[in-house]
């Protein structure tokens, strides 16, 4: 699927573990540091929390004990675009798209997977409970003469209500789950308007496909990037479906 103007603006890869019960914070922070040559900015986000003892009913309570929880690294490269975060059960493998460049799924999933191996090396989580995949769209529809638009002239997703009695739909927000035919995991959908592009020509829609593959076992990497593939595919099927033949033309397809 060649487009001269992809809508794409973020794409993410995500892991979900049972978490290693005696899992520490030293394997996590050595995990990040180990890409330390591809992110050169890392963010650590704590806990605290208080325990508190009523010693008297005359009495405000009193601290008696503070510990702290490291409960999100973040790691960026310098330009911004390529993000690691890692949680006591989560690694998300997260692409910023500026300007034309785009890398593609391939490079994408197979950076995440190699991440997944050794991060399942160096923390030993339980289990995983899922693969996802996460894509997010920006679509500027042009604005025209009567300053409004028909939804249904550009996504097959999407509802127009009578104007009358409702005048004009001012904000927009639709979100469905949906399970594939092609047999892949659930995908989640979401389609709202954002405001006007800038320069105030086009309407802007943000558009978020969330595609789950589900787990409960062993982490097998190879059967993972395989179901990140068909996962891929099966976007690629319902992003096609849902755009009319109108706005599939703002993205001047190559074939």
């Amino acid at each position: 699927m060649n487009l001269n103007k992809p809508p794409i603006v973020e794409m993410w890869v995500e892991f979900l573990f049972e978490p290693n019960p005696n899992g520490l914070v030293e394997p996590a922070l050595e995990f990040i540091k180990g890409f330390g040559d591809q992110y050169q900015k890392v963010e650590i986000a704590r806990e605290d929390t208080l325990e508190f003892r009523q010693y008297s009913p005359t009495e405000l309570p009193k601290v008696v004990g503070r510990t702290t929880a490291i409960s999100h690294f973040r790691a960026s490269d310098v330009e911004g675009t390529r993000w690691l975060h890692l949680t006591p059960n989560h690694l998300v493998c997260n692409f910023l798209r500026l300007g034309e460049r785009y890398p593609g799924f391939a490079n994408l999933s197979q950076d995440a997977v190699e991440k997944l191996k050794k991060y399942v090396e160096q923390c030993q989580p339980v289990k995983i409970r899922h693969a996802a995949i996460h894509y997010v769209d920006v679509v500027d529809v042009p604005i025209t003469g009567k300053n409004e638009i028909q939804l249904a002239d550009y996504f097959t997703l999407g509802l127009d209500l009578p104007t009358d009695p409702f005048g004009n739909q001012l904000s927009y927000l639709i979100r469905t789950a949906v399970k594939p035919t092609d047999g892949t995991g659930l995908l989640e959908i979401q389609l709202q308007n954002e405001s006007l592009a800038p320069g105030g020509a086009a309407f802007r829609f943000r558009l978020d496909w969330h595609k789950f593959c589900p787990y409960d076992g062993e982490i097998d990497p190879d059967k993972i990037s395989a179901d990140l593939k068909l996962a891929h595919e099966s976007v690629m099927r319902s992003f096609r479906a849902v755009f009319t033949e109108r706005t599939w033309k703002l993205f001047e397809p190559k074939d």
